[in-house]
């Protein structure tokens, strides 16, 4: 699990510490003046990522996890588009498999482990064929001499 996907899973609103140290970041933000919705998400998210990097010990800062979540959105709004034109052309054509995706939407349903939704795409076995190797059915090639012996 990779640091961005510990921190979007970490249990912020339960996590009584943080909403302690978060109540008395807001309030102080709050008496300096008038405090727009956004300005109120980058204290939240810059504490988050402050809080976070403290008791995982993992440093993150707030711009690489917007980064992240952006790029986070970006595939799901890519593999919500590639399963609707599947559904679609599944629906409209059922016996067709001809569906074209962008690199984006493939690069997408790979990170995402779908890549079963990847026409032919076939999984490579990692191993090698530990059968025995089958005897030979063909005759060897004649020679160039040997061929030429028989016709004269």
């Amino acid at each position: 699990m990779s640091v961005y996907e510990q921190f979007f899973a970490y249990p912020f609103d339960t996590d009584q510490v943080f909403q302690e140290g978060l109540s008395s970041i807001l309030d102080s933000v709050q008496k300096g003046g008038r405090v727009t919705e956004l300005q109120e998400h980058d204290v939240l998210g810059r504490a988050k990522a402050f809080y976070f990097s403290k008791i995982t010990g993992q440093t993150i800062t707030w711009e690489e996890i917007q980064s992240a979540s952006n790029a986070r959105a970006e595939i799901t709004q890519t593999l919500t588009g590639v399963e609707g034109r599947i559904k679609s052309s599944v629906a409209s054509n059922p016996a067709s498999e001809c569906i074209e995706f962008t690199f984006a939407e493939i690069t997408a349903l790979i990170e995402s482990g779908q890549t079963h939704l990847i026409p032919n795409n076939e999984e490579i076995p990692t191993g090698i064929n530990e059968n025995a190797p089958t005897p030979s059915r063909q005759e060897p090639r004649r020679k160039p001499w040997e061929a030429r012996a028989e016709t004269e």
